[in-house]
């Protein structure tokens, strides 16, 4: 029903900038969140290189199959 790219900027207790990349996923019977970087990051310049590459057409491959390996998981 609906994909969404989403980007977070976050703080930790520091104060230190941590970024995320979540894939959003909303289908007919549940919603899915998938950390695109596997987990949060305070490099700066490799959030803007990996969430650049997401919004080109390979990265919007890439964002397909892996919701297409997360869906075939939760089938199995």
């Amino acid at each position: 029903m609906r994909l969404e790219i989403r980007e977070y900027k976050l703080s930790d207790f520091d104060e230190k900038e941590i970024f995320s990349i979540v894939i959003y996923l909303k289908t007919d019977s549940e919603d899915i969140e998938l950390d695109y970087l596997g987990k949060p990051t305070s490099d700066k310049d490799m959030f803007e290189e990996s969430f650049n590459f997401l919004c080109n057409h390979n990265g919007l491959s890439s964002v397909l199959n892996r919701l297409f390996i997360e869906l075939d998981s939760r089938i199995r």
